[in-house]
């Protein structure tokens, strides 16, 4: 088994949504993507996850090599809805 990608959302109730990708296993590559939350309420929540993977994307496009945009895409719907398997 292998690390992959982490996305955590570190305040969900904040003005501004900050999602922390951990690249690796040890924490020593994280990013930051902060999103207002109002784009949560307007787009609704499958709507940002792939905003915000098209972003860290675009700003990381190495990250492909590594892992592909659905692993990234789960990671991020994972940290906006916690409680759903």
């Amino acid at each position: 088994m292998r690390f992959l990608i982490g996305v955590q959302l570190e305040d969900p109730a904040a003005e501004y949504l900050n999602f922390v990708f951990q690249q690796d296993l040890w924490a020593k590559q994280v990013w930051a993507v902060r999103v207002p939350r109002r784009h949560l309420d307007e787009l609704g929540t499958a709507v940002l996850a792939e905003r915000v993977t098209t972003f860290y994307l675009w700003q990381f496009p190495e990250e492909l090599e590594r892992v592909d945009r659905a692993t990234v895409l789960g990671a991020v719907r994972r940290a906006l809805l916690p409680d759903e398997k």
